[in-house]
């Protein structure tokens, strides 16, 4: 399904390989979102926010340039009506740069 979505894309030129570049390694992009929604799958209700931006891709992989990632607050029980209500702040921003 995430190879289908990048054939989807509508920036053919850029796809085929732009003013003569060779084209990009679009198995790593596909690697890349799988990965990514292997990541949100396993953290599920942890996770509030995952972005990567930029995703830079080459003819011999993609690299992720920034990412970001924001943890669910935790949810504890309300003691007088028994709901299930957000405590606390917005829960750890983790920021990461590849070095």
């Amino acid at each position: 399904m995430a190879a289908e979505l990048v054939a989807g894309l509508r920036v053919p030129k850029l796809l085929a390989g732009a003013r003569g570049a060779q084209p990009p390694d679009l198995a790593a992009v596909t690697r890349a979102i799988v990965g990514l929604s292997d990541l949100a799958i396993e953290l599920g209700d942890r996770l509030a926010v995952l972005d990567i931006n930029p995703l830079i891709c080459g003819p011999r992989g993609a690299v992720a340039v920034g990412a970001l990632l924001i943890r669910a607050p935790p949810f504890r029980a309300d003691r007088r009506s028994g709901d299930q209500n957000p405590r606390g702040g917005a829960g750890r921003v983790v920021l990461s740069r590849p070095r």
